[in-house]
């Protein structure tokens, strides 16, 4: 069996919007239309950034303040199309399950209830840093005696493919999220996914079974 380590915003929760929206409140600006929403989705982290003319310095303080107004609103977020059957599938196929976050591990939690989702996780992991992951990521491995050899990380995202890497992980990369499809391609994921349905049949029950076979 597998331990599967998922990013949530952009790969569970289609949070964008809400965060998009939640960003400009807080930054007194007209709202974005949806077009411009798409055209951003697609951008690195660090470009988007550049994009919103976001000075580095106020990053974090927007970050602590959008999580705490995103607290009131999860019931906002929706979860991407077909994500709840493959969980439960995951977890029939008896994966161990986690989640690291830039998000809130409050915020994730009630998301996860809200959905039902819960129980398909041993542990939330919030907090995480915008611009990377890998120091998370190790502290996941080694507080739950995790082999990368016997991991996967699941992420929407360029960073995700970066920070996963640095650690040893495999990354498979969703095509549904922040960064698109072209700009995951370039990074060169372990595989990448347009769809959730596809993720199980990534996932090998049996390691060895898969080391036998390359």
């Amino acid at each position: 069996m597998s331990t599967l380590i998922f990013d949530f915003d952009g790969t569970l929760a289609d949070s964008l919007p809400l965060i998009l929206k939640l960003f400009c409140e807080l930054t007194n600006r007209p709202i974005l239309p949806d077009a411009e929403i798409e055209r951003l989705r697609v951008l690195p982290t660090t470009q988007l950034i550049r994009e919103l003319k976001v000075p580095l310095w106020r990053v974090p303080v927007l970050l602590t303040k959008g999580r705490a107004a995103m607290a009131a609103r999860m019931s906002e977020v929706p979860l991407f199309d077909g994500i709840s059957e493959v969980l439960a599938q995951l977890e029939r196929d008896g994966h161990r399950m986690f989640i690291v976050s830039s998000n809130s591990v409050q915020n994730v939690e009630k998301f996860l209830k809200a959905h039902h989702l819960e129980h398909h996780f041993e542990r939330v992991y919030g907090g995480a840093a915008l611009t990377g992951k890998a120091i998370i990521l190790r502290k996941i491995m080694r507080q739950n005696h995790i082999d990368p050899s016997e991991a996967f990380y699941i992420g929407d995202e360029v960073r995700d493919v970066d920070g996963a890497e640095k650690v040893g992980l495999r990354t498979i990369a969703v095509a549904w999220g922040l960064s698109g499809e072209k700009a995951l391609e370039v990074r060169k994921p372990y595989r990448l996914i347009r769809k959730a349905n596809e993720l199980p049949k990534m996932i090998p029950i049996d390691i060895e079974e898969e080391d036998r076979s390359e």
